[in-house]
C-alpha cells in the first residue's frame, strides 16, 4: 500500500508536466517532420542530404537534443523542489518504509516520466529520419537519442541530489557535478566508450540517497561510495581533458618552412606571438618584402600585380600559368585516421560527354559480407547496382568484408578516380563507376609495403599521381597515375599516428614539411620524387 500510495502521489503531482512535456515532444516531432521534408525538397539533388549528415556531421535533429536535458530539468524541479520548500520531505523519511526503499520508488517514479518522455521525443526523431534516410543514418541517430536519454537520466538524479541536499556547500558541489556531466556529454557522436555513462547514472543513485538522508542530518557511510567518488572525477577530468583536445586544441605553427630556388636554400617564417613574423634562412634574416620576392612560386600572384613575372630562373622562365598549373597541395593529419561515423558515400557516375560530374542518387555503405547501394529517391537499395559492384569486386579477387574506403566525396572536381578499397586481406583495389557501367582494378602493391592504414586521393588536373598512401610503418608514398606505381618519399622519424605532413608541388620541386611540435622539418624532392635536401628547426 505504501508504495501504492507513493506513485500515485508522485502521479498525481507531475501529470500536468508530465502531459505538457508529451504534447512538447509531439509539438517538437511535427515541427523537425515539417523543416526536414522543405529542406528534402529544397535540395538538388535530395541527396546532398546523405552527403551533410555522412560527410560533415550535419545532424538536422541536433537542435532536439536540448529538449531531452529540458525534460529533466523540469521533472526533477517538479518533483523534490516543492517538497522542498514546503519542507514536506520529512513527512516521507518517516513513512512506516525503508527509507532507501522510499528514495529508490521516488527515483523510479521521476526517472519512468523521462524515459517516457525522451523515449516519445526519441521514437518520433527516428520515424521522421527512417523516412529520408537509409538505415546507416536511422542507427545513428537513434543512438544519439539513446545517449542523450541516458544524458537526461543522469542530469535528474543530480539536480534531484542538488535539490534535496541540506548543506548548501555539499548541494553546490552536487550541482556543479550535475552541470560538468551534462556539458562533457553533451556531444554531436558518441562512441561506444561513452557507454560509461550507463555506471554514471547507477552510481548517481547514491548521491541522491545520501541527501535524501541529509533530512535526518544523517550520510551514507558506505566505504565503495566514499572511495568511487575520486576515481569518478579523475574520469571526469579525463574526458574534459580529451574533448577539449578534440575538439577546441589548436596546433600553433611555430614555423612555414618552404624552399627558396632564388636562394637555392631552405627559408622559413617564424610566428610569434601578435603576429609577431620573423623570416630567414638558418644563416640569416631579413624584411618581408625580401621573404617574398626570394619565393615566386608561393608568392606568384603579388609578383604578378608588380610586373615581375616571367621570372628567369637557373635559364629557364616561369610566366604565371606555367606556375599556377604546377602548385599542388596535399595534407595529411592523424585525425584523417578517424572512421566517419556512418560509412555512406556518393557513388559518382560521370559521363564522358558532359562537362561536369552531377551529383548521384546513388550511395554506397560498406557491410560485412557486402557493399549495399541506396537510391536515394526510394531510400531503398539499388539491388541491380549492389549486386552488379559486388560481382565486380568480387571477380577482381576481394574479401569481405572491406576494412576502409578512401575517395574524394565531392563532386567539384575536374574529374573522378571513384575510391580505393581494403578487403580484408590487406589488398587494395580501385572501384570506379563511369558512364553508368562499374569497373573494379587491382591496385599492385610491392611485397616490401606494410599494410596501407591511409590514402588520400587527389583528382588534381595534373594527373601526376593519384595521390598519397601511408603505410604501417610510416612510410608515406606517392601512387603514380595511371599504372598505380608506389613510390616512396624518404621522410626521416616521421610518425603518422602523431605527427601531420603538407606536401606543395611547385614547376621545379616537391616539398614535405611536417613536425611533432618539438621538431620541424621539411623534405625536398624532385621532380623524379629523389630526395634533394632536407632541413630541421627546433621549437624556441
Amino acid at each position: 500500500m505504501i508504495i501504492k500510495a507513493i506513485y500515485t502521489k508522485e502521479w498525481l503531482k507531475l501529470r500536468w508536466y508530465f502531459w505538457g512535456l508529451c504534447l512538447t515532444a509531439l509539438g517538437a516531432g511535427s515541427y523537425f517532420w515539417f523543416h526536414l521534408n522543405f529542406a528534402f525538397k529544397s535540395i538538388e539533388p535530395e541527396s546532398m542530404m546523405w552527403y551533410r549528415f555522412a560527410q560533415i556531421g550535419d545532424k538536422p535533429y541536433t537542435n532536439l537534443a536540448l529538449f531531452f536535458l529540458f525534460s529533466a530539468v523540469v521533472i526533477a524541479v517538479a518533483q523534490f523542489l516543492p517538497e522542498t520548500i514546503r519542507n514536506r520531505v520529512r513527512i516521507l523519511i518517516h513513512l512506516p518504509c525503508r527509507l532507501q526503499t522510499i528514495a529508490a520508488h521516488h527515483l523510479l517514479a521521476g526517472g519512468s516520466s523521462i524515459f517516457i518522455i525522451n523515449g516519445l521525443a526519441g521514437s518520433l526523431i527516428v520515424a521522421v529520419i527512417m523516412r529520408y534516410y537509409p538505415p546507416d543514418v536511422v542507427w545513428v541517430a537513434a543512438k544519439d537519442c539513446f545517449f542523450w536519454t541516458l544524458l537526461g537520466l543522469a542530469l535528474y538524479l543530480g539536480l534531484s541530489g542538488a535539490i534535496l541536499e541540506r548543506d548548501l556547500w555539499r548541494k553546490s558541489l552536487k550541482l556543479l557535478f550535475s552541470l560538468l556531466l551534462g556539458l562533457l556529454y553533451f556531444k554531436n557522436h558518441y562512441t561506444s566508450i561513452d557507454l560509461l555513462l550507463v555506471l554514471v547514472v547507477l552510481w548517481l543513485t547514491l548521491p541522491v540517497y545520501d541527501s535524501f538522508l541529509s533530512v535526518k542530518r544523517q550520510r551514507l557511510h558506505s566505504f565503495l561510495f566514499k572511495i568511487s567518488i575520486l576515481p569518478l572525477c579523475l574520469l571526469l577530468i579525463m574526458i574534459g581533458v580529451n574533448r577539449y583536445q578534440q575538439e577546441y586544441s589548436r596546433h600553433f605553427e611555430q614555423y612555414y618552412i618552404f624552399f627558396s630556388p632564388i636562394l637555392n636554400d631552405f627559408i622559413y617564417q617564424k610566428n610569434g606571438k601578435g603576429h609577431n613574423f620573423i623570416y630567414g634562412t638558418q644563416e640569416q634574416t631579413f624584411d618581408r618584402v625580401t621573404y617574398e620576392s626570394n619565393l615566386p612560386f608561393v608568392y606568384w600572384k603579388n609578383l604578378d600585380i608588380q610586373g615581375k613575372l616571367p621570372i628567369q630562373i637557373n635559364h629557364e622562365s616561369f610566366d604565371k600559368e606555367r606556375i599556377r598549373a604546377a602548385r599542388q597541395s596535399l595534407q595529411y593529419h592523424p585525425s584523417d585516421l578517424q572512421p566517419k561515423e556512418v560509412g555512406l558515400y556518393p557513388l559518382f557516375n560521370p559521363i564522358s560527354n558532359q562537362g561536369v560530374i552531377p551529383f548521384p542518387e546513388e550511395a554506397l555503405a560498406l557491410k560485412s559480407d557486402r557493399i549495399i547501394v541506396y537510391n536515394c529517391e526510394t531510400v531503398k537499395e539499388n539491388e541491380r547496382l549492389s549486386n552488379e559492384v559486388n560481382q565486380q569486386l568480387l571477380a577482381a579477387g576481394a574479401i569481405f568484408p572491406l576494412r576502409h574506403i578512401w575517395g574524394k566525396t565531392t563532386n567539384m572536381k575536374p574529374f573522378d578516380w571513384g575510391y580505393f578499397v581494403k578487403d580484408d586481406m590487406g589488398k587494395i583495389l580501385n572501384l570506379r563507376r563511369a558512364n553508368n557501367s562499374i569497373s573494379v582494378a587491382p591496385v599492385p602493391t610491392p611485397d616490401n609495403i606494410g599494410s596501407i592504414v591511409h590514402m588520400r586521393i587527389t583528382e588534381n588536373r595534373l594527373q601526376n599521381f593519384y595521390g598519397y598512401a601511408i603505410d604501417v610503418n610510416s612510410t608515406v608514398y606517392l601512387v603514380s597515375y595511371p599504372d598505380y606505381q608506389f613510390i616512396p618519399l624518404n621522410l626521416q622519424d616521421f610518425d603518422y599516428r602523431s605527427m601531420k605532413f603538407h606536401l606543395l608541388a611547385d614547376p621545379l620541386h616537391y616539398l614535405v614539411r611536417y613536425d611533432d611540435e618539438t621538431i620541424y622539418r621539411a623534405a625536398l624532392f624532385d621532380k623524379h620524387y629523389q630526395l634533394v635536401a632536407t632541413t630541421s628547426l627546433p621549437t624556441p
